[in-house]
């Protein structure tokens, strides 16, 4: 079987499932039972900052007018709150002492008129905003548990869901400014695009071609069989993301960056660089890209489809990273933060 014939993420997994099984239970036993010092701040960080939302949305729904809008405001609570029995609820199985917590949903007496929806919509945007860079930061970086990434990555999902449904809410009442606007589409071209959405096509296009020479290159001088066959694999991918990027650019008519040449030399000898060291520059320029998508994500105003497909695109990188953060744990080639405690999850 080969890349060619399957799908190239079905075929990624296909590779990852085949390995030892022996050595995955071995490291599961012995890893799942840690937390790391980082794991232990973000999980406080996260239940913190989910207390700072909650505040600032109880307090702004006192002088919201638009009844609307209100109804909105409390099925965002709602969420929040959820998101915070959740936080609490592991925090509680790690004996980790939380944040104070927010107090009770209340009507603030005040005058109502201090206040305009438009600028409580904007504050709310922000927080959003915020919560979503911190998540993305935090998805990116070593985790000794499993599950706790698992759980993270569920929230981040439901951020981004989240963020792009108010941007809809915002652009249907009117409350969030229009970006400039790319003036140089094709007559054919109906939709409307943003400046921004241009410069982050063209910006992802480049750092694919980046990407793909960079794999291409690692990948020769890798002596490992199954690291060679996932990098390699990769590049595949990297490929057909770049020729999704090519031809939306070439739709809106914009000219391409000049890719690389496709040669790739073979060297006298793959000891020039250790697998150990292929292995995590790929995986922190994977960490890296995840961060640019998300960055992404925030920039996307104008066009619905276009901040969607880079949604997808985030959340097809989270996916592979935690496919190849598992790989790497199975070979011992990835860096274990300090361990904070052990735990009984």
């Amino acid at each position: 079987m080969c890349p060619e014939t399957v799908d190239i993420t079905e075929f990624l997994w296909i590779v990852l499932s085949n390995l030892s099984l022996t050595r995955q239970r071995n490291t599961v036993e012995n890893k799942q039972s840690k937390i790391s010092t980082r794991e232990a701040h973000v999980f406080w960080r996260m239940l913190s900052d989910t207390y700072t939302v909650i505040d600032q949305i109880n307090n702004a729904k006192s002088f919201v007018h638009d009844k609307d809008f209100i109804l909105y405001l409390h099925k965002l609570v709602e969420d929040y709150e959820k998101e915070a029995r959740e936080i609490e609820g592991i925090l509680n199985k790690l004996s980790i002492l939380g944040p104070t917590p927010n107090v009770r949903s209340q009507n603030v007496a005040g005058n109502s008129e201090i206040n305009r929806d438009k600028e409580t919509a904007k504050l709310i945007f922000t927080l959003m905003r915020l919560k979503i860079n911190l998540l993305l930061q935090t998805i990116a970086e070593p985790y000794i548990n499993d599950s706790l990434r698992s759980f993270i990555i569920g929230l981040t999902k439901d951020s981004l869901k989240r963020y792009d449904a108010f941007i809809k809410y915002l652009k249907a009442k009117k409350w969030i400014e229009t970006p400039p606007q790319y003036p140089y589409t094709q007559t054919y071209v109906k939709d409307k695009i943003g400046a921004a959405d241009i410069y982050l096509i063209w910006e992802h296009l480049m750092q694919r071609y980046n990407n793909i020479r960079q794999t291409q290159l690692l990948s020769s001088y890798t002596a490992d069989t199954e690291l060679k066959l996932l990098l390699d694999t990769g590049t595949n991918i990297l490929k057909k993301e770049a020729t999704d990027l090519e031809n939306k650019l070439l739709y809106y008519g914009v000219t391409l960056p000049e890719p690389y040449t496709n040669i790739v030399p073979t060297p006298e000898t793959t000891e020039l660089m250790e697998d150990r060291y292929i292995f995590n520059t790929i995986l922190m320029g994977m960490w890296n890209i995840i961060t640019l998508h998300g960055m992404a994500i925030q920039d996307v105003i104008v066009n619905d489809s276009i901040r969607n497909y880079f949604i997808n695109l985030t959340l097809d990188e989270i996916d592979l990273v935690g496919k190849m953060y598992k790989f790497g744990k199975l070979r011992g080639w990835v860096f274990v933060p300090p361990v904070y405690m052990f735990s009984s999850q």
